[in-house]
């Protein structure tokens, strides 16, 4: 059996997958989609510190053009869900509190 972990999962954000980012609606969007440099950064250093032992799981969304999306855990976040959903309530209340300030 492979070994799952936070690699795997950012290089299935940044290479082409089997599933497709599908919008679950139709959204009109008058700026185009470009390549996000802040997200490179991002799954550049959380993969530096999945080789480095201080990355052991990811739960996440990525979000592809016209507002797609998907979802996935890999890691220690499969082997423990509770405390995953846990986090993932916590990077609910900051995206909330990002919502109250726009």
């Amino acid at each position: 059996m492979a070994k799952t972990n936070s690699i795997t999962t950012a290089a299935r954000v940044a290479q082409p997958s089997t599933r497709k980012l599908e919008a679950p609606c139709n959204v009109l969007s008058l700026v185009p989609n470009t390549v996000s440099e802040e997200t490179l950064e991002e799954l550049e250093f959380l993969c530096q510190e999945a080789r480095a032992g201080r990355v052991v799981g990811l739960a996440c969304v990525a979000i592809g053009p016209r507002y797609s999306y998907v979802v996935n855990t890999s890691g220690e976040a499969n082997r423990h869900p509770t405390f995953t959903r846990g986090a993932i309530r916590a990077l609910d209340d900051l995206v909330r509190e990002k919502v109250r300030r726009v």
